[in-house]
């Protein structure tokens, strides 16, 4: 199991330059709405495309989606791969608990 971060302490961290957000959403989901601070990689392409990105080791990645079952599968399939090395965290809730707490989306 993948260690989940609310919305709020998720916001510290990116802002703080500790982590990197990543949407496994689908284009057109990202499209009309999206948490600022995130990049887009679709969890339907993640496994052809996750070993060709370079993130540094000094940042924990944080995977995002709807409501945080993509982004936990998502999270599953990263921590699977042998020496990633890299913290992994789910954003609790997803997209929704965003919005919820009040965070911004672009």
């Amino acid at each position: 199991m993948v260690d989940q971060i609310d919305p709020k302490d998720a916001l510290k961290m990116i802002e703080a330059g500790e982590a990197i957000l990543i949407d496994v959403r689908e284009p057109d989901e990202f499209t009309a709405s999206h948490i600022p601070y995130a990049m887009s990689i679709p969890m339907s392409v993640i496994d052809g495309v996750f070993h060709h990105l370079s993130f540094p080791m000094t940042q924990t990645l944080i995977f995002q989606c709807g409501v945080g079952g993509r982004s936990q599968r998502v999270c599953e399939y990263v921590t699977a791969i042998p020496d990633t090395g890299h913290k992994v965290l789910n954003l609790a809730g997803g997209i929704k608990a965003w919005s919820g707490e009040g965070l911004p989306l672009v």
